[in-house]
């Protein structure tokens, strides 16, 4: 049985603006999968307004897609991930401050995890605050893994 499942209480999860972005560029993959958790319920997976303007901005402009399908992507983000507004001012990354706002919507739901590609700024960190942060393919790899509890 793994961690999800035995758990009475669901697993905190953030997910990352590119994880997002992977998962509905291209499905199949590890993205798609932890994306697919969230969907299923068997993990609790939340969102800020930054994430979800971040997912918009992208989606509009670099992948160009019509506003009623960017529109269509995020009502269906909101139905299964649940909306915060951080309201702590996170200062831990410097190279890149909007990381901040990632690690800011951690910090205001205690998640236990954030699930990011980001190579560069947010996996070196290795965690934050009680958040441990990995990518979508540890994720996995984690989830997996036998219960340790007698």
């Amino acid at each position: 049985m793994n961690p999800v499942q035995s758990s009475a209480r669901k697993l905190r999860v953030v997910f990352d603006t590119n994880v997002i972005l992977s998962g509905l560029i291209r499905p199949g993959g590890n993205e798609d999968a932890v994306i697919q958790l969230g969907i299923e319920g068997e993990i609790q997976v939340y969102l800020s307004p930054f994430i979800l303007a971040e997912v918009e901005r992208v989606l509009s402009t670099k992948f160009q897609w019509p506003r009623s399908q960017v529109q269509r992507a995020l009502a269906n983000l909101l139905q299964w991930a649940i909306l915060v507004e951080p309201t702590q001012a996170v200062t831990a990354v410097q190279t890149d401050p909007d990381d901040n706002h990632i690690l800011g919507c951690c910090l205001a739901v205690q998640a236990n995890y954030l699930v990011t590609g980001d190579r560069r700024d947010l996996l070196p960190l290795g965690s934050f605050q009680k958040t441990r942060i990995i990518n979508a393919a540890a994720f996995l790899r984690e989830l997996t893994l036998p219960d340790p509890s007698p």
